[in-house]
Order: C-alpha cells, then structure tokens, then sequence
C-alpha cells in the first residue's frame, strides 16, 4: 500500500491530528496528566508549530484524505547538557518525536518504512562545505545518474538505514 505524507496544515488537519492523538493516547491507556494532554490537544499545532521549529505529520493512504498515522516533532533543549557535564544551552541542536501512532487498520502496512529508499543529489567541488555535511550524515559518491555540462559535478546517494 502507498502513502503520502504531509504536513498537518490545514483546520480539517488539526482536526484529523486531534483525533489520531486521543486514539493514542487511549491505546497508551497511561494518565498523560504530567505532559498536560490536554492542553497540549486544545492548543494545537502548539509546541509542534512550524514557527516554534515543530511539525505534525500525517499519513494518508493513497487516495484518501482520512490519515491513518501522525508523528509530532519539536526542538527540544536538555535539562542537563550531556555534552558539558552542567546545566545550559546544548551545543547541539536536538529534536523529540513525539506521538508516534498508526490506527490498528494500518500496521503492519509498511507505512513506517514509506518513503524513498535512496536519495540522490549533485554538488560541485567548491561546495566543500555541503560536501562535508553530505558526507557526515551518510551521503556517499555515486555514478552519474543525469548528463550535465557542469564539469566536476559530484554524484551523492544516501541508501535509506531501512532498506539497505
């Protein structure tokens, strides 16, 4: 089965978000007083905000606009900076995944392993910098996957962790 994911962005989305949240949070059957649910659920995006350095995604199978799946993302920053040994700011910039859920009628479907199983892409030799960040997160040399007179042109793919 396909799906598509995108940004909850729309009212009917926060809507749908609600929704996959409570049935979350009824299939945890755990109190989520002390993360404050549901202020979290009438606040909405919230601390999931794009402008707060959030996002909400939604799962859609393909050809419905009902979501079978979310997953909430924010910055976080530590209580205790594990890097210096003492309280302050982290010297690393740190997401929290948050509300993670598929509806039962969809697991089992592949809709956690969705998704590109390779990435490609092209830089040039003076894009030293990108190369570096490239190459830090897994991107590695390729063969030449389009014609471009661009001479020296570097060819990168990442292989997906899931599919390798």
């Amino acid at each position: 089965m396909a799906f598509t994911i995108r940004a909850a962005q729309t009212p009917e989305d926060i809507l749908a978000t609600k929704a996959l949240f409570r049935a979350y949070h009824q299939w945890l059957d755990i109190d989520l007083t002390f993360q404050d649910f549901e202020t979290e659920l009438a606040s909405l995006p919230g601390k999931y905000a794009s402008e707060k350095g959030g996002r909400i995604l939604l799962a859609f199978p393909q050809g419905s606009e009902e979501p079978v799946g979310c997953i909430a993302l924010r910055d976080i920053t530590l209580l205790f900076n594990e890097w210096t040994g003492s309280q302050g700011t982290p010297h690393k910039k740190i997401g929290e995944v948050k509300r993670l859920y598929t509806l039962p009628s969809a697991r089992g479907s592949g809709i956690g392993e969705d998704g590109y199983d390779e990435l490609r892409l092209d830089t040039l030799p003076r894009m030293q910098g990108a190369i570096k960040l490239y190459s830090k997160v897994g991107f590695v040399t390729t063969d030449k996957y389009y014609d471009t007179d661009l001479e020296g042109t570097i060819f990168m793919k990442y292989t997906a962790a899931l599919n390798k």
